[in-house]
């Protein structure tokens, strides 16, 4: 018999040289390099003798016998390791009862783990070793979840979702693992539609795939509505993947879902609606905007922004109008969700009129006239600019502030001149001279740095402007020191020659922040034209 105890040949070699020693020497020889417990020659040993290949069983049943001896005996993990890699190469059904009795030992690691459902994958993967998958899909680590997700979704679509479904009326399933059984679902389905715009071709070519799904309707809906992940946007569209597929059958039942008490059921059910675009559950989503919880309260302002009905509009600003609040519980924090979902509303219709807003802008109360400003400000659409001028004579302090707010944000060069004469009015809170300085900034924003691309006349009335600013600043020696910053860092980023001597006012002045920003102006200033 060969002997390698005095030779130098190398786990690698000896595979080599298969052919010249034989297969059975060969065996003999990998198994005495494995016995000498050299480490990582061992560690090769085991890998080659996982890659013999052998016509007669008794050749491969041999080398399963030592590699599945190795797997369960020794210490070492990275053995361990190898040898289940081995037994996958190996490929004989005998050692799919190791594999995955290592899967349930207390020593297995995330490494071993790993390995040991690779190799059984390769050896056979039949019902046993689909559902021993499934099982472990709930594992609590990324890294085991993806080897099994990639190996599932290999499977024929109708086959796989079939195991996929069977698992989750497993009662004994934690609530993680029925989410990744859903999300699974979802990702298989989401691919068979992937080139398509409705789901009709799921419908066409997989009907037993959307036959298993109604079957299981009932058991997926309630786990959906009571786990889902609102803020994994990935596992949502999973879940929208499902639930697409079930078209109106669906939309009863989730609009009964929000007379539930459970605030987690009702919180998902409301975003599953706003995601569903399900436009007859408006009404149910107003009723429950008065919820005791707030979760439930914005999630139904999101799927009202989602679905963008404008007709719903006027009832959200009803709810602003805190002076006719009808409904029981008042959360002033929610006006802030309410307002972001009119502009969402508005922005995702953007041929709708906006009639309801110019009139209420007219005609309503401080309150909804105030949120309206702010609305229009947001949505920055040039036809709000009239109304807005029209409203600059307001004299209620918050209306006026959000109406010179909403102008500077839209920018328009129409609304300079008026909003300029709002810095001589007599009598006017300091607030609002500052909001109207930065306004103007910004639209000096929008145009200064584009001269190349604006019209002479516009040019002029920029610096026209400008020169007002510096000589408001010059003038006005007493104002506010919050104005005179404001004035100042407009200066300082707009500003010419002809402004330093409005800065040098301010040289000398009172309040420190002044006098500190007034020098750096001139200094920014200066600086500008020497690199020029």
């Amino acid at each position: 018999m060969i002997s390698i105890l005095d030779s130098n040949l190398l786990p690698r070699e000896v595979y080599q040289k298969k052919d010249e020693f034989g297969i059975e020497n060969t065996i003999f020889l990998l198994k005495e390099i494995i016995n000498k417990g050299e480490k990582e020659k061992e560690k090769d040993a085991i890998k080659y003798l996982g890659l013999i290949d052998s016509k007669e069983t008794r050749i491969k049943e041999d080398c399963f016998k030592t590699l599945e001896n190795i797997l369960i005996t020794d210490d070492d993990i990275s053995i361990k390791c190898e040898a289940a890699r081995a037994l996958g190469n190996l490929c004989i059904e005998n050692s799919l009862n190791a594999l995955k009795w290592v899967l349930d030992q207390p020593f297995v690691t995330d490494d071993l783990k790993k390995v040991a459902l690779k190799a059984i994958a390769n050896i056979r993967f039949e019902d046993p070793e689909i559902n021993l998958f499934i099982k472990e899909l709930g594992n609590y680590n990324p890294s085991i979840r993806e080897v099994i997700k990639t190996r599932l979704i290999y499977l024929d679509p109708t086959k796989l979702i079939k195991s996929l479904l069977s698992a989750l009326h497993t009662e004994d399933l934690s609530r993680d693992h029925q989410l990744k059984i859903i999300e699974l679902i979802g990702y298989e389905i989401a691919s068979l539609n992937v080139s398509f715009e409705s789901y009709s071709y799921i419908r066409a070519n997989f009907p037993e795939i959307l036959n298993e799904l109604n079957t299981s309707k009932e058991l997926l809906l309630k786990v959906i509505i009571s786990n889902q992940r609102e803020k994994d946007q990935e596992f949502m569209e999973e879940i929208l993947s499902i639930m697409r597929l079930f078209k109106e059958d669906i939309n009863d039942f989730l609009i009964e879902q929000l007379k539930t008490d459970d605030y987690i059921v009702k919180s998902n059910v409301a975003r599953l609606i706003g995601k569903l675009h399900i436009n007859n559950a408006q009404e149910a989503l107003i009723e429950s905007i008065d919820d005791i919880y707030s979760n439930v309260s914005i999630a139904c302002l999101e799927s009202l922004g989602l679905i963008a009905n404008p007709s719903v509009v006027p009832t959200l600003c009803k709810i602003l109008n805190v002076e006719d609040y009808e409904f029981e519980y008042v959360d002033l924090d929610l006006k802030w969700y309410i307002l972001e979902t009119i502009i969402n509303i508005y922005e995702r219709s953007p041929t709708v009129s906006y009639e309801y807003l110019y009139s209420t802008l007219e005609n309503g109360n401080d309150l909804l006239r105030e949120s309206i400003a702010y609305i229009m400000g947001e949505l920055q659409r040039k036809e709000f600019v009239e109304p807005l001028i029209n409203s600059l004579e307001e004299k209620h302090f918050e209306v006026k502030k959000n109406v010179i707010i909403a102008l500077g944000k839209i920018g328009h060069i129409s609304a300079l001149k008026p909003l300029l004469s709002l810095l001589e009015e007599e009598n006017v809170y300091w607030l609002i001279k500052k909001v109207t300085i930065d306004a103007i900034s910004n639209f000096f924003d929008n145009y200064w740095f584009q001269q190349d691309k604006i019209d002479e006349e516009l040019k002029r009335s920029l610096i026209k402007a400008r020169t007002i600013l510096a000589d408001y600043l010059k003038r006005n020696k007493d104002e506010c020191f919050k104005i005179k910053i404001g004035l100042i860092k407009f200066l300082e980023k707009f500003g010419d020659k002809d402004s330093i001597p409005a800065l040098n006012t301010c040289v000398a002045d009172f309040h420190k922040l002044v006098k500190i920003s007034s020098s750096k102006a001139i200094k920014a200033i200066q600086k500008k034209y020497e690199d020029e």
